[in-house]
């Protein structure tokens, strides 16, 4: 299994101008609490540490960010059954 690193608890910078930028919200509150609180980032990114993972999730979610935690986790991994596909589906063809 790969590995990833997983970015959590985050309280991003939000200040009036991001309010007034953003009306559809109500307060302050409402906007930070909109935003993602969770950043999954591949394997490419476990070799750089954290002063590069606040860049990378201001970059992903388009705020900055004034803390966070992070681990690194194993990273799902997905197979393809070439048996089991939907194009053996689509031929009819039972398993």
């Amino acid at each position: 299994m790969s590995k990833q690193i997983k970015c959590y608890n985050i309280n991003y910078l939000v200040e009036e101008e991001d309010l007034l930028a953003n009306q559809s919200f109500n307060s302050i509150d409402d906007l930070h609490n909109s935003l993602p609180k969770e950043v999954i980032f591949g394997k490419e990114s476990v070799e750089e540490f954290e002063e590069k993972l606040a860049d990378n999730i201001s970059d992903e979610t388009g705020w900055l960010v004034k803390s966070f935690d992070w681990k690194v986790e194993e990273s799902p991994t997905i197979f393809y059954d070439k048996e089991n596909s939907l194009d053996r589906f689509m031929k009819g063809k039972k398993s």
